[in-house]
């Protein structure tokens, strides 16, 4: 039987599962006998004494629920400023209930007192922010952070797993509101081995407030973990996947009087073994001698990467807490590539040919700990202080062999090690205090020392019995000294409809730099402004409109600025420069969002300006070799705009789609004839179905197109999923199968560049696109509120190899 036909066979046998029940009704108000809207409808299982199900009344009070089980309920709903309804018990036996009109009273109490628990929607709009309520969204169970970040607007993952956000790399992954040294380093390798379930949610902040580090253009990500308390619990989850992914872990939270531990490591496996293949075409402009190269290759990559946290919290009374945590990280990656490289002249005849096997690997272990200590005011919960300490250690020792086999001279033996080491240090402080007339104010201050120290050194020989000589051109070492104090205030306050959010931060940078051993000390401070302007009002209850302004900066940091020469490709030699000045970044964006029913519409207009852009530029020389580095050489102005729509219907059928494209203009600083625009596009759609008996099925998409560079076009890539669920044991076990890309085999992806030095095109083939994988997850355990006392401190201000480039 063929896969179309196995696939019509068990939807339909899903689809034959459908009860046909409902529990319907009517909610008015008792003293006015009008109908009451959007409001929250809960169904309480009395035998297990939670919450089952639970809906919104239409704009008539009507509500429907349906594929209840039979069995014994009560109604429960609520609304702000009514008092709470709660039913009579009703027997279901899978035939329909109408209860009639339900009339709930107005409270009699002041608001301020009145405690609403209502059921959360899957995104919520906030004044400068959109909240993803990840454990609320039944899809997610047995998958990982990355597969949540790609429901989100603004957000995209490509095929390799690289995220942008709002078309950018220039963005911030923080972790309950912290930056972690390997999420820095790296954060799409980080949270492919993150399972979901541990996350409670995600906080998009495309323009954040003075009270964030004035770094990462496109905005931050704050990914906001699940524990609770009183007891213990835990879960364990596992994936695997043909295409040679495997990930898995566990985590345990427990909490005993006072004192409270929470704990989660997992670990994640990549075996691509000759994955991918590439092909490079260069032809060099340069008068002279015109030269063009062929490359061709076939590579692999063997990695490894674990990561936890462990956290201990004490509670000395109910206004003081106390944390300390401490996070073990790293992995290893190993990448081979055979290459084959012919260099020809004007007239099409070989110059030269040889073949080059590289193997690099990179051990990356990284090890922070901190501790918060978080004091409430009796006035108020919301009146707080809250001082944070952490010393993160990250290094990167990475090394590779490139031989090179010539038909025409000699060989080429090269062994290369680059060990670096960054050490950070921050101490900061914050506090909060609400004031009269709904408004509230914030200051704080924080302080970063950081130390980075490279060492580097190549070696060269032409055969296997000879011994190693040293380069001395391309060994040296460096010491990178960049310190940062700030401070910030925050001042909020709702004018009648009207929310007002208005910050400033002033931020100072000490920077003192020796790049090479036999050169002087480079030295330099600069004193930045960042204002922040926040402006949101609701309209008739549904709309919400945001303005927002920010100004960003974006410091760059190791892998940009370490002059290390890497020449494992003789033909494409790329470097570092210790020279660099940070990106500045103003921001502007409008947004409209409408929730209706069950169903949210959100419309974003938005406008980015960047002076400095950090950017990767290649020249090729007269030798027909190309030459890579980065310069503030460049200016980008980006227009755009992003629709997306959160819904569902009938009842069973949950709908995500978000389609953003955005105009980018970039400016070349040095020759008006480089300059170059486009669109950068992007888009996510996901349908999921939901049937009896804990099973889903869903049907999801992406695709994206990152803006153009100074030199190069990028390819629209696209990726595709069918999935299959079960949730077992009162949802406690979870099982998912999943087959990727499955109309494709193979995927090609063309990239250009073109330069008045060279002109280039480059094919990426990845020879594994379709794939299928398997994931299990199992929660158990039962705990009442939250361990983790941490707020965390969040370092977003460098520009790292893991948040990419323009």
């Amino acid at each position: 039987m063929t896969s179309p036909r196995i696939f019509i066979c068990l939807l339909g046998i899903l689809i034959s599962l459908i009860s046909k029940g409902q529990l319907s009704g009517t909610v008015k108000e008792s003293e006015t006998d009008k109908a009451v809207s959007y409001i929250t409808v809960s169904v309480t299982d009395t035998s297990l004494q939670k919450n089952v199900m639970s809906t919104f009344t239409n704009e008539n009070g009507d509500f429907k629920i349906e594929n209840l089980k039979p069995g014994t309920y009560r109604i429960k709903i609520q609304s702000l400023g009514h008092e709470i309804y709660i039913g009579n018990v009703l027997n279901y036996t899978n035939v329909s209930i109408n209860t009639g009109v339900i009339y709930l009273k107005k409270s009699s109490k002041d608001l301020k007192e009145v405690t609403v628990s209502a059921t959360k929607p899957l995104l919520e709009i906030e004044s400068d922010k959109m909240v993803f309520n990840v454990e609320d969204d039944e899809t997610l169970k047995g998958q990982t952070a990355l597969d949540a970040l790609k429901k989100l607007p603004f957000i995209s993952v490509d095929g390799e797993e690289n995220i942008q956000m709002k078309g950018s790399s220039n963005f911030k992954v923080l972790l309950n509101g912290k930056s972690t040294s390997i999420v820095a380093k790296n954060p799409s390798e980080a949270l492919r081995s993150f399972p979901a379930n541990l996350i409670k949610k995600i906080e998009v902040i495309t323009e954040p407030s003075a009270k964030y580090d004035s770094d990462g253009t496109a905005g931050i990500i704050n990914i906001i973990t699940h524990k609770k308390i009183i007891g213990y619990n835990g879960s364990l989850y596992a994936n695997y996947s043909t295409r040679g992914r495997q990930y898995g872990g566990g985590s345990l939270n427990m909490k005993f009087g006072k004192f409270g531990f929470s704990s989660y490591l997992g670990a994640h496996s990549n075996k691509l073994v000759n994955q991918f293949s590439n092909e490079y075409y260069r032809t060099s402009k340069v008068p002279g001698t015109v030269k063009s190269l062929e490359q061709t290759g076939i590579g692999g990559t063997d990695a490894m990467w674990y990561w936890g946290n462990l956290e201990l919290a004490y509670d000395f009374d109910t206004l003081h807490t106390l944390s300390i945590y401490a996070s073990p990280n790293g992995g290893y990656r190993n990448n081979t590539n055979g290459q084959n490289s012919t260099q020809l002249d004007s007239n099409g005849m070989v110059l030269s040919s040889f073949d080059n096997d590289i193997l690099s690997k990179n051990n990356f272990p990284s090890f922070d700990i901190g501790f918060d200590f978080i004091k409430k005011f009796k006035d108020n919960d919301d009146h707080r202080l809250n001082f944070t300490a952490i010393r993160e250690l990250n290094e990167n020792n990475s090394s590779y062999n490139s031989l090179q086999t010539y038909t025409d001279r000699p060989n080429v033996d090269l062994n290369n090690t680059n060990d670096s080491r960054n050490t950070e240090y921050t101490l900061n402080l914050d506090y909060e205090k609400p004031l009269k007339n709904k408004s509230s104010f914030e200051t704080g201050s924080k302080f970063i020392f950081r130390h980075l120290v490279s060492d580097y050194r190549m070696l060269s020989r032409s055969n296997a019995s000879e011994n190693y000589t040293e380069i001395p051109e391309n060994t040296n070492s460096l010491s990178y000294i960049q310190n940062v104090g700030s401070v910030y205030a925050t001042y909020a306050r709702s004018i009648k409809q009207i929310k007002v959010k208005l910050g400033g931060r002033i931020e100072q940078t000490w920077i003192d730099a020796q790049f090479n051993s036999n050169l002087a000390k480079f030295t330099d401070d600069y004193l930045n402004f960042i204002p922040t302007v926040s402006l949101s009002t609701k309209v008739k209850k549904i709309h919400t409109v945001r303005l927002n302004y920010s100004k960003r900066i974006q410091r760059p940091w190791m892998y940009y600025l370490n002059p290390y020469v890497d020449n494992s490709n003789p033909q494409n030699i790329s470097f570092g420069n210790p020279n660099l000045v940070p990106e500045k970044t103003h921001s502007l964006s409008l947004s409209w969002n409408a929730f209706v029913k069950k169903n949210s519409i959100d419309l974003t207009l938005s406008n980015s300006f960047t002076d400095n852009v950090i950017t990767s530029y290649t020249t090729v020389e007269s030798d027909g070799i190309a030459y890579t580095s980065y310069y503030n050489i460049a200016r980008s102005n980006s227009t755009g705009i992003n629709l997306s729509f959160w819904g569902s219907a009938f009842d069973r059928l949950k709908i995500w789609l978000s389609v953003s494209s955005s105009f980018v203009h970039i400016t070349h600083k040095l020759d008006a004839s480089q300059n170059r625009s486009g669109f950068s596009q992007r888009g996510h759609g996901s349908f999921t179905w939901t049937f009896d008996k804990g099973f889903t099925s869903s049907v999801s998409g992406w695709f994206w197109q990152g803006a153009p560079t100074i030199q190069s076009i990028r390819p629209l890539n696209y990726n595709y999923d069918f999935a299959i669920r079960k949730s077992m044991f009162d949802k406690k076990l979870h099982l998912g199968f999943v087959v990727t890309n499955f109309l494709q085999k193979t995927q090609t992806l063309k990239t250009t560049s073109e330069d008045p030095t060279f002109s280039a095109v480059s094919y990426n083939r990845n020879l594994v696109f379709r794939y299928f994988s398997v994931s299990a997850s199992f929660n158990f355990g039962k705990l009442k509120e939250n361990v983790s006392r941490k707020r965390g401190i969040s370092n977003d201000d460098k520009k790292t190899e893991g948040s990419g480039g323009k």
